[in-house]
């Protein structure tokens, strides 16, 4: 959904995608799993680099750290769970890099994530060999003496940390992409870049300090410790063996793209997908966001093609029954953005035949590589049934009215610090950024409803005492994340500015909520906590995923409003 005149949602259908039953909602799914494995793998990895860590105090310390880490990952509990993770975790990339039809005008962060993620099996192929095959199979124990004096020996050190670096910046990088928009993690931030760019560093200094320990201070290694010549050379042929396997089957992923490839343009296996003022042909299979990038048509996508932030939704134009259903991640996110039956997200919809669709927001498109997402107080305004006022005043007092509404609505945002998306027809926006403090920016939000609650009940008395009109206005508020232009924020002036995403998404239900109400106040939850305040005048209710707190309408605006709709009381 855009802040913009054209795409407001009280003159749309209300979604029809069901709500799905609390059971469906807690199944895995591919990204619930991939983020799963993938955060015990990088807890097994964080443990490794601080075991290394733990050298900067002593060989002894690290040892110590070593014999509780190993009494985790090589119970039976542990082992399950980290062999375990790591299949799971390297079968999902196969399939997704399968399933990614084409790697043209990928994101250079999402590239530099499958590389990374493709090398990552080499070093639990390396450890596994090292630890529990050494263990099972040859009887022999792990000691930090014996590691770093052997790769120290075998001048093995530099490739060590150049084969732990890929994993630790691929853990980083997935992190980052999963978690990215949520607001505790944004303001996190800076601490967490810290923790990850030093650990690395200090595992280093570690590994160097126990070196140092052993060779300068001649450390006494205990009897039995080091494997012997043919445990080396069993376990060095177990690795060399899986990592072959490993590597076959990278070429055969590859293989098979290749071959699929081949196929479909010997057998012309393509699908016709027109947009507005461009006509392409895919190969069947290609997602619609993956034809988007392959013929250079811009197009908004902020997560990576995941089904997370429906910035790249599309509405299906023609050729709906050429459409596969949605597959459980696009259906979970159509249902949180109320996406009605013609919507769909493009990095998820493959047709199988001619379709024809338009980007919901083509300007947003157009500005794409300059967009980012920011965490914003959001905030709108909505006249109700304007054909009422205009069927009890004349033209030129309604456009004096609106005027007087929309001038006030302009002055209050500025003079709070916040920018203007769009005033005239029926609603007004406005956002106000968090920037490095997102409590002021929710503050000001908050002192700029407060305000405009009183000019809208000076103009709503005025046209009751002349017209004998009822001004039915709804006023949202919200916190959330949001994909805009940065221009936006430093040219004041701009009208029909273009935002989209989750937070914009969130802020449309509160506004459909509100127009079934006949208007009134609803400021939600998230907002109320950035700025301090957890509690709020009015009613707390569940709208969607979130909590807000809603105001009925009062006053002169109360006047012959409609019924209230259905609602989940807390």
């Amino acid at each position: 959904m855009s802040a913009t005149a054209q795409d407001g949602p009280l003159d749309r259908p209300v979604a029809a995608t069901p709500r799905r039953h609390w059971a469906q909602r807690l199944a895995p799914t591919r990204r619930g799993l991939r983020f799963a494995s993938g955060l015990v793998l990088f807890v097994y990895l964080t443990t490794h680099l601080i075991n290394h860590a733990l050298g900067l105090i002593s060989l002894a310390v690290a040892e110590t750290g070593l014999d509780y880490a190993m009494q985790v990952w090589q119970s039976r509990a542990g082992t399950i769970l980290l062999y375990g993770a790591a299949l799971v975790h390297v079968g999902l990339a196969f399939e997704a890099v399968y399933q990614r039809r084409t790697l043209r005008r990928m994101p250079f962060r999402d590239l530099l994530r499958i590389a990374l993620g493709l090398n990552l099996p080499v070093l639990l192929i390396a450890h596994a060999a090292s630890t529990r095959l050494a263990s099972e199979f040859y009887d022999y124990q792990l000691f930090y003496a014996d590691v770093v004096r052997d790769l120290w020996q075998s001048s093995s050190q530099t490739r060590q940390f150049a084969i732990l670096a890929p994993g630790w910046i691929h853990g980083c990088l997935g992190l980052q992409a999963a978690l990215g928009r949520t607001v505790w993690w944004r303001k996190s931030l800076p601490v967490l870049f810290g923790i990850f760019l030093v650990l690395p560093i200090l595992s280093a200094l570690g590994f160097l300090e126990m070196q140092r320990e052993l060779t300068w201070f001649n450390t006494m290694v205990p009897k039995g410790h080091g494997p012997s010549v043919q445990t080396m050379e069993g376990i060095a042929r177990w690795r060399d063996r899986a990592v072959d396997i490993y590597l076959a089957l990278v070429a055969c992923l590859f293989a098979a793209r290749i071959a699929r490839w081949a196929y479909e343009r010997l057998h012309g296996a393509t699908v016709e997908i027109a947009y507005p003022g461009a006509q392409v042909r895919a190969p069947i299979g290609w997602s619609v966001l993956e034809a988007s990038r392959a013929n250079h048509i811009a197009h908004a996508s902020a997560c990576g093609g995941r089904a997370r932030c429906s910035t790249c939704r599309v509405r299906v134009l023609q050729g709906l029954e050429n459409c596969p259903p949605p597959g459980r991640n696009e259906a979970l996110t159509l249902e949180r953005i109320a996406a009605t039956a013609d919507m769909r997200l493009a990095c998820q919809l493959r047709p199988k035949g001619p379709v024809s669709v338009a980007p919901l927001d083509s300007q947003a498109a157009s500005v794409a590589q300059a967009a980012q997402e920011e965490v914003c107080a959001l905030l709108f305004v909505d006249i109700l049934r304007r054909q009422d006022l205009a069927a009890t005043m004349l033209p030129q007092d309604l456009q004096w009215a609106l005027t007087d509404l929309y001038r006030a609505f302009e002055t209050t945002v500025r003079g709070n610090g916040g920018a203007v998306l769009h005033v005239g027809q029926e609603h007004a926006s406005a956002i106000f950024a968090a920037g490095r403090d997102p409590g002021r920016a929710a503050r000001r939000a908050l002192a700029a409803v407060r305000a405009l609650e009183g000019e809208i009940g000076r103009i709503a008395n005025s046209l009751l005492e002349h017209w004998d009109a009822g001004l039915r206005v709804a006023t949202a508020a919200h916190f959330g994340l949001v994909l805009l232009d940065p221009a936006i924020l430093s040219a004041p002036d701009i009208k029909l500015a273009v935002v989209v995403g989750r937070g914009i998404d969130e802020i449309d239900q509160i506004r459909r909520e509100l127009s079934v109400r006949g208007g009134g106040v609803a400021i939600s939850a998230a907002l109320g906590a950035q700025a301090g305040e957890a509690t709020l005048p009015g009613e707390r209710v569940e709208i969607g995923d979130f909590e807000v707190f809603l105001e009925a309408a009062s006053g002169p605006a109360a006047q012959t409003a409609p019924d209230q709709g259905e609602i989940t009381p807390l």
